[in-house]
């Protein structure tokens, strides 16, 4: 349900609320840079770049995170890590 002001904000928060309620997350350290720099826009390949690893090797870390968090997007999976307090806002 998409809103704009305060209800759009609630309805998202009760959404991820929903998706992590009694659910512990563990991320490698890899995977929370590369959570990171997706936060901060960057795309696999501009990732691949800064952490000095492969495009298929930051495309592996991805993968990983969404199975982990359950979710089949990129955007998703962001989002729930800043919801978690896993990452920082870039």
């Amino acid at each position: 349900m998409l809103r704009d002001g305060n209800e759009n904000v609630r309805d998202h928060g009760e959404y991820f609320a929903a998706l992590v309620a009694g659910r512990q997350f563990s991320l490698t350290y890899m995977e929370r840079q590369v959570l990171r720099w997706s936060a901060a826009g960057k795309s696999s390949c501009e990732i691949a770049v800064i952490l000095k690893r492969s495009e298929s090797a930051v495309n592996f870390h991805f993968c990983n995170i969404r199975e982990k968090f359950g979710v089949s997007s990129r955007h998703t999976a962001v989002l729930m890590a800043l919801y978690e307090g896993l990452i920082d806002f870039p």
